[in-house]
């Protein structure tokens, strides 16, 4: 049944309230959001190694695409699955690993130095951690933290070289990895130095706000949901719009439209859980999922999320201009019973449409 209910303290005008936060839209650093998208996730955290590997995903990682794993399954028995939960070190300066890492579900963020200081990039799902450091066989200077559930699989640099020498194809794929690490376009190795900055491998986070892209989305909401099947767990998300955006940005200009934008993308990863995991959906349309909760949860971080942004102070130009504050239209959906990743957003959408429809500043659930 769907139950559509105005979000609470709407005002039409500027709030009064001292205490409210202000969006400053003058002063919002994109780089800055898109750094706090990648803070790190310092919390204690246990990990769970085998020695088992599933041959299906890991022929989906580039390295191992077309390789016949069975050909090779002896000299794959030195293979290991790391399961990390969010804030397990995956390597620390001054390691001697000859490992390589490659990413199969999550996220890592890669710190200089010491897990204190600003992580200068991530590795997304597809690609791999370590490359570098292994064939050179140099300490380890970066440290590498699982910035939410993370799985990869480890792989020594012999055996590596081995299935290199030993298959054509693993030749071939081995030789675009070192390419696209020379070039510095795709891949973070372990041992770039400190302070260094990538944004070519933000493939999977959208620049203007630090959050999950669509291509993310994508690629990883069915894995999600498949678990959660799988397990038997529930699952949630909220997914909302910005009311009347694109009049706004035709009437204040593309650039003050974006930074709202990195201000709303700041609101939600403050707001969010370690756990949840955010994306900039489309130009104005935004969803958080909650993994293993309800829809109770994704209700408490939707009011979460539009306290502040009903609240928000809009100020802009140097004349210190301000702005009626704009308004969210949600809908909140939960995984009722078998359902794909497809019929999840569809429930979702109609839900914030439904909102949109009764005038926005509503939740729909």
């Amino acid at each position: 049944m769907i139950q559509a209910n105005p979000l609470e303290g709407f005002q039409g005008s500027i709030p009064t309230t001292d205490n409210i936060e202000v969006i400053e839209l003058d002063d919002i650093d994109l780089d800055q959001a898109v750094a706090a998208a990648m803070a790190p996730v310092l919390t204690t955290a246990d990990a769970e190694t085998s020695q088992t590997y599933d041959a299906n995903e890991l022929e989906e990682h580039p390295f191992f695409k077309g390789v016949d794993l069975h050909q090779f399954a002896d000299r794959l028995q030195s293979i290991q699955t790391i399961t990390m939960g969010p804030g397990y070190v995956l390597t620390s300066p001054g390691q001697l690993d000859n490992r390589v890492y490659f990413v199969l579900e999550g996220q890592l963020r890669l710190h200089p130095g010491t897990p204190d200081n600003k992580p200068f990039g991530i590795i997304d799902v597809g690609y791999t951690v370590g490359l570098n450091t292994a064939v050179e066989q140099c300490p380890v200077d970066v440290i590498a933290v699982a910035a939410e559930h993370t799985r990869v699989v480890a792989l020594d640099i012999d055996t590596i070289n081995d299935l290199v020498a030993n298959s054509h194809v693993a030749a071939q794929n081995y030789v675009t990895l070192l390419t696209q690490y020379m070039r510095s376009e795709s891949y973070i190795s372990l041992g770039q130095s400190s302070g260094g900055s990538n944004r070519g491998n933000r493939g999977f986070i959208d620049e203007v706000t630090g959050l999950h892209n669509g291509r993310w989305l994508e690629k990883m909401l069915p894995r999600y949901v498949s678990r959660c099947a799988i397990n038997e767990l529930p699952m949630a998300v909220v997914m909302f719009e910005i009311d009347k955006f694109r009049v706004f940005s035709k009437e204040h200009g593309d650039d003050i439209a974006e930074r709202y934008l990195a201000g709303i993308g700041r609101v939600v990863i403050e707001k969010a859980r370690v756990t949840d995991l955010s994306v900039r959906q489309d130009e104005h349309r935004f969803l958080v999922i909650l993994p293993d909760s309800d829809v109770h949860a994704a209700r408490s971080l939707a009011r979460r999320i539009n306290d502040v942004v009903k609240k928000a102070k809009l100020i802009i130009g140097r004349e210190r201009r301000r702005l009626d504050p704009l308004t969210l239209s949600m809908g909140i959906a939960q995984i009722d019973g078998p359902m794909t990743d497809l019929e999840l957003l569809d429930k979702a959408e109609k839900l914030m449409l439904q909102a949109k429809n009764v005038g926005g500043n509503w939740l729909a659930e």
